[in-house]
Protein backbone atom coordinates (compact mmCIF):
# COMPACT_ATOMS: atom_id res chain seq x y z
CA UNK A 1 0.00 0.00 0.00
CA UNK A 2 1.46 3.09 -0.93
CA UNK A 3 2.43 6.17 1.76
CA UNK A 4 -0.59 8.60 2.40
CA UNK A 5 -0.52 11.34 0.33
CA UNK A 6 0.42 15.42 1.80
CA UNK A 7 -2.80 16.56 1.84
CA UNK A 8 -4.65 13.97 3.37
CA UNK A 9 -1.63 13.75 6.16
CA UNK A 10 -2.61 17.14 6.95
CA UNK A 11 -5.77 16.73 7.13
CA UNK A 12 -5.14 13.23 9.43
CA UNK A 13 -3.03 15.28 11.32
CA UNK A 14 -5.38 18.80 11.91
CA UNK A 15 -7.78 16.37 12.81
CA UNK A 16 -5.81 14.32 15.67
CA UNK A 17 -4.58 17.69 16.88
CA UNK A 18 -8.20 19.97 16.75
CA UNK A 19 -10.84 17.37 17.10
CA UNK A 20 -11.54 16.39 21.15
CA UNK A 21 -11.63 13.20 22.22
CA UNK A 22 -11.03 13.24 26.10
CA UNK A 23 -7.07 12.79 25.90
CA UNK A 24 -4.90 15.84 26.94
CA UNK A 25 -3.73 18.19 23.72
CA UNK A 26 -0.13 16.50 24.50
CA UNK A 27 -1.33 13.24 23.79
CA UNK A 28 -2.99 14.65 20.49
CA UNK A 29 -0.22 16.45 19.73
CA UNK A 30 1.38 12.70 19.86
CA UNK A 31 -1.25 11.63 17.43
CA UNK A 32 -0.97 13.96 15.03
CA UNK A 33 2.55 13.54 14.35
CA UNK A 34 1.92 9.51 14.22
CA UNK A 35 0.00 10.47 11.54
CA UNK A 36 1.81 13.21 9.74
CA UNK A 37 4.86 10.79 9.76
CA UNK A 38 2.73 8.05 8.19
CA UNK A 39 3.53 5.47 10.68
CA UNK A 40 0.20 3.51 10.32
CA UNK A 41 1.69 2.75 6.19
CA UNK A 42 5.25 3.39 6.36
CA UNK A 43 5.44 0.64 8.92
CA UNK A 44 2.50 -1.40 8.48
CA UNK A 45 1.01 -0.58 5.65
CA UNK A 46 1.37 -4.00 3.56
CA UNK A 47 3.40 -7.29 3.81
CA UNK A 48 5.37 -5.69 1.41
CA UNK A 49 6.61 -2.85 3.42
CA UNK A 50 7.03 -5.17 6.46
CA UNK A 51 9.60 -7.09 4.81
CA UNK A 52 11.35 -4.52 3.01
CA UNK A 53 12.03 -2.85 6.71
CA UNK A 54 12.96 -5.76 8.91
CA UNK A 55 15.43 -6.92 5.67
CA UNK A 56 17.27 -4.01 6.45
CA UNK A 57 17.51 -3.37 10.11
CA UNK A 58 20.93 -2.21 11.53
CA UNK A 59 22.88 -3.37 14.63
CA UNK A 60 21.72 -2.09 17.72
CA UNK A 61 23.51 0.50 19.48
CA UNK A 62 22.60 2.20 23.13
CA UNK A 63 22.36 5.72 22.45
CA UNK A 64 24.53 8.50 23.43
CA UNK A 65 22.27 9.96 26.06
CA UNK A 66 22.60 6.39 27.88
CA UNK A 67 26.00 5.42 27.34
CA UNK A 68 27.39 9.24 28.47
CA UNK A 69 25.74 10.08 31.02
CA UNK A 70 27.59 9.94 34.43
CA UNK A 71 24.86 8.86 36.37
CA UNK A 72 24.51 5.81 34.40
CA UNK A 73 26.51 2.12 34.39
CA UNK A 74 26.02 0.58 31.01
CA UNK A 75 27.45 -2.64 30.11
CA UNK A 76 26.40 -5.02 26.58
CA UNK A 77 27.34 -8.72 26.43
CA UNK A 78 25.96 -11.15 24.40
CA UNK A 79 22.63 -12.13 24.85
CA UNK A 80 23.45 -15.73 24.18
CA UNK A 81 26.06 -17.25 21.44
CA UNK A 82 25.14 -17.58 18.61
CA UNK A 83 22.98 -14.89 17.95
CA UNK A 84 23.34 -11.93 15.33
CA UNK A 85 22.73 -8.72 16.59
CA UNK A 86 21.14 -9.31 19.76
CA UNK A 87 22.88 -7.54 22.71
CA UNK A 88 22.42 -7.75 26.18
CA UNK A 89 22.37 -4.31 27.58
CA UNK A 90 22.50 -3.73 31.63
CA UNK A 91 21.73 0.09 32.71
CA UNK A 92 22.43 0.81 36.11
CA UNK A 93 22.53 3.77 38.29
CA UNK A 94 25.87 5.12 39.37
CA UNK A 95 24.84 4.81 43.06
CA UNK A 96 22.90 2.11 44.57
CA UNK A 97 20.50 0.03 43.12
CA UNK A 98 16.74 0.01 44.62
CA UNK A 99 15.29 -2.92 42.31
CA UNK A 100 15.88 -4.81 39.02
CA UNK A 101 14.32 -4.17 35.82
CA UNK A 102 13.40 -6.50 32.96
CA UNK A 103 12.39 -4.39 29.81
CA UNK A 104 11.05 -6.23 26.78
CA UNK A 105 10.66 -3.55 24.18
CA UNK A 106 8.09 -3.56 21.90
CA UNK A 107 8.40 -3.81 17.62
CA UNK A 108 6.12 -6.43 16.33
CA UNK A 109 8.52 -8.43 16.43
CA UNK A 110 10.46 -7.91 13.86
CA UNK A 111 11.84 -3.67 14.72
CA UNK A 112 14.43 -2.85 16.80
CA UNK A 113 14.14 -0.80 19.77
CA UNK A 114 13.44 3.12 19.47
CA UNK A 115 13.57 6.23 21.26
CA UNK A 116 10.49 5.71 23.23
CA UNK A 117 12.14 3.06 25.07
CA UNK A 118 15.73 4.15 25.36
CA UNK A 119 13.87 6.98 27.12
CA UNK A 120 11.95 4.79 29.44
CA UNK A 121 15.18 3.40 30.64
CA UNK A 122 16.44 7.14 31.75
CA UNK A 123 13.90 7.57 33.59
CA UNK A 124 13.58 4.11 35.20
CA UNK A 125 17.46 4.17 36.14
CA UNK A 126 17.78 7.65 37.37
CA UNK A 127 14.12 8.53 38.84
CA UNK A 128 13.39 5.22 40.88
CA UNK A 129 17.30 3.79 41.10
CA UNK A 130 16.65 0.90 38.84
CA UNK A 131 19.09 -1.61 37.16
CA UNK A 132 17.42 -2.32 33.96
CA UNK A 133 18.31 -5.18 32.04
CA UNK A 134 17.23 -4.50 28.51
CA UNK A 135 17.85 -7.65 25.55
CA UNK A 136 17.61 -7.07 22.31
CA UNK A 137 16.23 -10.60 21.89
CA UNK A 138 15.58 -12.16 18.25
CA UNK A 139 13.32 -11.62 15.94
CA UNK A 140 11.61 -11.95 12.76
CA UNK A 141 12.39 -12.90 9.97
CA UNK A 142 15.77 -14.49 10.92
CA UNK A 143 14.71 -15.84 14.43
CA UNK A 144 11.34 -16.90 15.33
CA UNK A 145 9.61 -16.94 19.06
CA UNK A 146 11.55 -20.69 19.86
CA UNK A 147 14.68 -19.07 19.29
CA UNK A 148 13.83 -16.05 21.32
CA UNK A 149 12.46 -17.61 24.36
CA UNK A 150 15.11 -19.41 25.59
CA UNK A 151 17.99 -16.79 26.23
CA UNK A 152 15.54 -14.44 27.88
CA UNK A 153 14.06 -17.19 29.95
CA UNK A 154 17.81 -17.59 30.78
CA UNK A 155 17.65 -13.86 31.67
CA UNK A 156 14.97 -13.67 33.83
CA UNK A 157 16.03 -16.94 35.58
CA UNK A 158 19.34 -14.99 36.59
CA UNK A 159 17.08 -11.57 38.28
CA UNK A 160 14.83 -13.93 40.01
CA UNK A 161 17.72 -15.47 41.70
CA UNK A 162 19.03 -11.84 42.97
CA UNK A 163 18.53 -11.11 46.10
CA UNK A 164 16.81 -7.81 44.74
CA UNK A 165 13.22 -7.30 43.76
CA UNK A 166 12.46 -7.47 40.52
CA UNK A 167 9.82 -6.39 38.25
CA UNK A 168 9.37 -6.61 34.78
CA UNK A 169 8.48 -4.02 32.40
CA UNK A 170 7.00 -4.84 28.63
CA UNK A 171 5.61 -2.74 26.00
CA UNK A 172 3.54 -3.82 22.87
CA UNK A 173 4.78 -7.18 21.61
CA UNK A 174 7.52 -6.98 24.23
CA UNK A 175 4.13 -6.97 26.36
CA UNK A 176 3.06 -9.91 24.61
CA UNK A 177 6.19 -11.69 25.20
CA UNK A 178 6.66 -10.97 28.76
CA UNK A 179 3.41 -12.39 29.52
CA UNK A 180 4.86 -15.67 27.87
CA UNK A 181 7.85 -15.92 29.93
CA UNK A 182 5.51 -15.20 32.93
CA UNK A 183 3.92 -18.67 31.89
CA UNK A 184 7.52 -19.94 31.40
CA UNK A 185 8.36 -18.77 35.00
CA UNK A 186 5.15 -20.33 36.11
CA UNK A 187 5.52 -24.01 35.04
CA UNK A 188 9.15 -24.04 35.57
CA UNK A 189 9.05 -22.93 39.05
CA UNK A 190 11.17 -19.88 38.82
CA UNK A 191 10.60 -16.89 41.30
CA UNK A 192 7.85 -14.51 40.14
CA UNK A 193 8.70 -10.74 39.78
CA UNK A 194 6.50 -8.46 42.07
CA UNK A 195 4.76 -6.91 39.73
CA UNK A 196 4.38 -7.16 36.35
CA UNK A 197 3.62 -3.98 33.87
CA UNK A 198 2.47 -4.41 30.40
CA UNK A 199 1.91 -1.74 28.16
CA UNK A 200 -0.20 -1.99 24.87
CA UNK A 201 0.63 -5.56 25.16
CA UNK A 202 -0.10 -7.60 21.73
CA UNK A 203 -1.59 -10.99 23.00
CA UNK A 204 -3.51 -12.25 20.54
CA UNK A 205 -1.48 -12.46 17.33
CA UNK A 206 -4.55 -13.79 15.55
CA UNK A 207 -6.45 -10.36 15.32
CA UNK A 208 -9.98 -12.03 14.07
CA UNK A 209 -12.19 -10.25 16.28
CA UNK A 210 -15.28 -8.74 15.20
CA UNK A 211 -14.05 -5.00 15.74
CA UNK A 212 -10.70 -5.47 14.60
CA UNK A 213 -11.45 -3.68 11.06
CA UNK A 214 -13.29 -0.89 13.06
CA UNK A 215 -10.31 -0.52 15.09
CA UNK A 216 -8.31 -0.31 12.59
CA UNK A 217 -10.16 3.06 11.13
CA UNK A 218 -9.39 4.50 14.52
CA UNK A 219 -5.65 3.47 15.04
CA UNK A 220 -2.76 5.68 13.81
CA UNK A 221 -0.07 3.71 14.58
CA UNK A 222 -1.10 -0.42 14.03
CA UNK A 223 -2.22 -1.55 10.60
CA UNK A 224 -4.01 -5.02 10.15
CA UNK A 225 -2.60 -4.82 6.30
CA UNK A 226 0.67 -5.77 7.45
CA UNK A 227 0.70 -6.67 11.02
CA UNK A 228 0.01 -10.15 10.15
CA UNK A 229 3.14 -10.77 8.31
CA UNK A 230 5.01 -9.93 11.60
CA UNK A 231 2.62 -12.19 13.38
CA UNK A 232 3.63 -15.38 11.23
CA UNK A 233 7.41 -14.54 11.15
CA UNK A 234 7.27 -14.49 15.17
CA UNK A 235 5.50 -17.64 15.33
CA UNK A 236 7.35 -18.94 12.11
CA UNK A 237 6.00 -21.43 9.29
CA UNK A 238 3.87 -24.33 11.03
CA UNK A 239 3.43 -23.08 14.18
CA UNK A 240 0.15 -21.95 15.02
CA UNK A 241 -0.60 -17.91 15.77
CA UNK A 242 -2.92 -19.87 19.01
CA UNK A 243 0.23 -21.41 20.29
CA UNK A 244 0.13 -20.12 24.13
CA UNK A 245 3.79 -18.61 23.84
CA UNK A 246 2.77 -16.84 20.85
CA UNK A 247 -0.08 -15.61 21.61
CA UNK A 248 -0.57 -15.46 25.60
CA UNK A 249 -4.37 -15.55 25.32
CA UNK A 250 -5.22 -18.38 24.42
CA UNK A 251 -2.61 -19.77 27.31
CA UNK A 252 -4.37 -20.97 30.97
CA UNK A 253 -3.65 -17.94 32.86
CA UNK A 254 -3.83 -19.19 36.32
CA UNK A 255 -1.25 -18.77 39.06
CA UNK A 256 0.71 -16.09 37.59
CA UNK A 257 2.05 -12.53 39.65
CA UNK A 258 0.01 -9.33 39.93
CA UNK A 259 -0.14 -8.03 36.40
CA UNK A 260 -1.23 -4.43 35.24
CA UNK A 261 -1.83 -3.30 31.99
CA UNK A 262 -2.28 -0.05 30.43
CA UNK A 263 -4.51 0.16 27.42
CA UNK A 264 -5.78 2.62 24.55
CA UNK A 265 -9.65 2.29 23.09
CA UNK A 266 -8.05 3.64 20.15
CA UNK A 267 -5.64 0.70 19.49
CA UNK A 268 -6.21 -1.91 16.83
CA UNK A 269 -5.86 -4.82 19.24
CA UNK A 270 -7.77 -2.57 22.28
CA UNK A 271 -10.64 -5.59 22.43
CA UNK A 272 -7.70 -8.57 22.44
CA UNK A 273 -5.95 -6.39 25.16
CA UNK A 274 -10.19 -6.17 27.37
CA UNK A 275 -10.35 -9.99 26.65
CA UNK A 276 -7.10 -10.94 27.86
CA UNK A 277 -7.83 -9.24 30.91
CA UNK A 278 -11.55 -10.52 31.33
CA UNK A 279 -9.40 -14.11 30.99
CA UNK A 280 -7.15 -13.00 33.95
CA UNK A 281 -9.78 -12.24 36.01
CA UNK A 282 -11.42 -15.19 35.34
CA UNK A 283 -8.21 -16.98 36.25
CA UNK A 284 -8.06 -15.31 39.63
CA UNK A 285 -5.23 -12.70 39.22
CA UNK A 286 -4.84 -10.10 41.67
CA UNK A 287 -3.12 -6.70 42.86
CA UNK A 288 -2.81 -5.55 39.53
CA UNK A 289 -5.68 -3.61 37.24
CA UNK A 290 -6.22 -2.73 33.38
CA UNK A 291 -5.91 1.01 32.82
CA UNK A 292 -8.43 1.80 29.79
CA UNK A 293 -7.40 5.39 28.58
CA UNK A 294 -10.66 6.16 26.46
CA UNK A 295 -9.05 8.13 23.10
CA UNK A 296 -5.73 6.89 23.77
CA UNK A 297 -3.48 5.24 21.15
CA UNK A 298 -1.22 2.37 20.96
CA UNK A 299 1.67 3.05 23.43
CA UNK A 300 0.43 6.11 24.68
CA UNK A 301 2.38 5.16 27.94
CA UNK A 302 5.56 5.34 26.73
CA UNK A 303 4.84 8.87 24.70
CA UNK A 304 5.16 12.51 26.29
CA UNK A 305 1.86 13.15 27.42
CA UNK A 306 -0.13 14.06 31.12
CA UNK A 307 -1.90 10.33 30.03
CA UNK A 308 1.63 8.76 30.41
CA UNK A 309 2.43 10.68 33.54
CA UNK A 310 -0.32 9.22 35.25
CA UNK A 311 0.65 5.85 34.07
CA UNK A 312 4.40 6.31 35.62
CA UNK A 313 2.49 7.22 38.69
CA UNK A 314 1.09 3.96 39.00
CA UNK A 315 4.24 2.19 37.70
CA UNK A 316 5.85 4.25 40.07
CA UNK A 317 4.02 2.95 43.46
CA UNK A 318 5.12 -0.20 42.67
CA UNK A 319 8.85 0.58 41.73
CA UNK A 320 9.46 2.64 44.63
CA UNK A 321 7.65 0.48 47.42
CA UNK A 322 8.76 -2.91 46.57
Amino acid sequence: MAPTGFIKRVFLALGELLVWNRTSFRARLVSAMVRWLDVKQMRWGSPAVVKAIVDNKTPVKAPPELLNDPEIVTTESELASGLVNCPLFTFAPAGETKVNVLFLHGGGYVHQPGPPHWAAVNRLVKTYSAKVTFPVYPKGPTYTYKDAYPPVLAVARSLASEEKDLVFIGDSAGGGFTAGILLQMRDEGIRFPKHAFLISPWVDLVMDGPEIQQQNLADPWLNIEGLPVAARMWAGEGTSLKEPLVSPYYASLHSLPPITQFIGTRELIFYDQRRFWDKLQQAGNVGGQSIEVVGAIHDYALAPSWESEQAWKVMGEVLKGV
